[in-house]
């Protein structure tokens, strides 16, 4: 997902979601936050926006890191994917 031509596909958001959820499932929890930030950072779908931040409060509940999920889910609740 790091190469030039790969930030004007149409794809590249959805890449990073299904990334995201393909390392929660191998429990590579750490990575899969970082692939689902790379998506909120640089995508502007709301409805892959809002999974997203729903998909990374959820892997911080998987670490027990309730204060980290807090914003996250407070965030969706908001109406603010990114």
């Amino acid at each position: 997902i790091g190469m030039e031509a790969a930030k004007d596909s149409p794809l590249r958001c959805a890449t990073f979601y299904a990334r995201g959820v393909a390392l929660e499932d191998l429990q590579k929890f750490e990575e899969a936050i970082t692939s689902y930030r790379q998506l909120i950072d640089g995508c502007k779908d709301e409805r892959l926006l809002t999974d997203a931040r729903i998909r990374v409060g959820d892997v911080y509940i998987q670490l027990k890191k309730y204060d980290a999920a807090i914003p996250e889910f407070a965030a969706v609740a908001a109406g603010k994917g990114d």
